[in-house]
C-alpha cells in the first residue's frame, strides 16, 4: 500500500493523545473500515448544529473581535497537504474568523474568484473557530483539554495564534474560550504524531498505551493560565488549611443562622446549658458561649 497516500488530521491527533493507536493504524492502512457514525447521534447532532452554532458565536461574541471581520466556513480555506519533517498533516475548520475576500453586501460568484493564494490565506486569517456539541453534564475545561491537540494542530496549519472553542452543552447553555498558540504544546504533541507516523511508514502496528498528555496548563485560556501550585510549600500548606476548616466554618455558619433567626420579637435571651443568645436594646444579637 503506497505510503504517501497517509495524513495525519486534527480528529487523528485527539485519538493518539487518548491512546487510541491501534484501531486509528488499522483505518489509515485499510485494514479495518473506518467507523460508521451516520447513525451516531451525538456525531450527527453536532454536524447538523455547527452552522447554528457558529452563527451564535457570531452574534455572542465581543464585537471588537469582528472589527473588518468575518466567519469563513468554506472548504476551500481548509489546509491540506502540509509536510512537517516528512510527515503529512491536514485539517477542516469548523470556521476561520478572517477578512473577506470580496465584498459583504454585493453579490459574487465564489467560483470565480480564482485560486486561494498562501499570502491571501494567510495575511486574512485572524482565528480558528472550532464547534462541540456535548453533554451537559460536562465542563469547559474537560472539553477544552481533550480538543486541545486537534486546536493546535488547527492553528498551526493555518499560522494563526488563537482558536476559540464554540461549546453547545446539552439544550440550554452556551459558551466559549479563546484558546491561545503553544509552541510548547505542540512540542510535545508532535513526539506522538511523529511516533505515529513512523509506524506507517514501517507498517509495524503500534499497540494501545497510555500516552503521557501535555498538561493544558501550558496554553493560555482566554488569556490568562492555569497554575500548578503543588510545590509551593506555603500555598500548598494554607490550601491544607482551608480545606480543614472548611466544613466547620460552614457548619458553624449554618447553626449560628438558625440559632439567631429562632429569637422571637418578645425574646430577649435564649439560653442552654451550651451557650446563649443574647439580644441588645438596639437588637443586634449575640451569641455567647457558656465557661465550662
Amino acid at each position: 500500500m503506497a505510503k504517501n497516500k497517509y495524513s495525519i488530521g486534527g480528529s487523528d491527533v485527539t485519538r493518539l493523545l487518548n491512546g487510541n493507536w491501534y484501531e486509528l493504524y488499522l483505518e489509515k492502512t485499510g485494514a479495518k473500515e473506518k467507523e460508521d457514525l451516520s447513525d451516531v447521534i451525538q456525531v450527527q447532532l453536532g454536524i447538523e448544529t455547527e452552522n447554528f452554532n457558529l452563527d451564535w458565536f457570531r452574534n455572542h461574541s465581543p464585537e471588537e473581535l469582528w472589527n473588518g471581520r468575518d466567519i469563513e466556513k468554506e472548504a476551500l480555506y481548509n489546509t491540506h497537504g502540509h509536510t512537517l519533517n516528512g510527515v503529512k498533516l491536514h485539517g477542516h475548520t469548523d470556521g476561520l474568523i478572517m477578512k473577506p475576500r470580496y465584498p459583504k453586501d454585493e453579490p459574487v460568484n465564489r467560483h470565480n474568484l480564482g485560486p486561494v493564494t498562501e499570502h491571501m490565506k494567510y495575511d486574512n486569517t485572524y482565528a480558528v473557530i472550532e464547534c462541540k456539541h456535548t453533554n451537559p453534564f460536562t465542563t469547559m475545561n474537560k472539553v477544552t483539554d481533550y480538543y486541545m491537540g486537534q486546536m493546535q494542530l488547527y492553528m498551526f496549519l493555518t499560522k494563526t495564534d488563537a482558536c476559540y472553542l464554540s461549546v453547545i452543552f446539552g439544550n440550554s447553555k452556551w459558551d466559549y474560550v479563546k484558546v491561545s498558540w503553544s509552541q510548547e504544546y505542540f512540542d510535545k504533541i508532535w513526539v506522538y504524531i511523529k511516533e505515529f507516523w513512523d509506524c506507517l511508514k514501517k507498517g509495524e502496528a503500534p499497540s494501545n498505551f497510555e500516552v503521557m498528555k501535555p498538561s493544558s496548563d501550558l496554553v493560555p485560556i482566554d488569556d490568562r493560565v492555569r497554575r500548578d501550585m503543588s510545590h509551593d510549600n506555603e500555598f500548598m500548606h494554607m490550601a491544607h488549611e482551608y480545606k480543614r476548616t472548611y466544613y466547620d466554618a460552614k457548619t458553624n455558619t449554618e447553626a449560628k443562622k438558625f440559632l439567631t433567626l429562632s429569637v422571637t420579637d418578645k425574646d430577649r435571651e435564649l439560653h442552654c446549658d451550651l451557650l446563649s443568645v443574647n439580644v441588645s436594646k438596639a437588637g443586634r444579637k449575640t451569641i455567647k458561649l457558656n465557661e465550662e
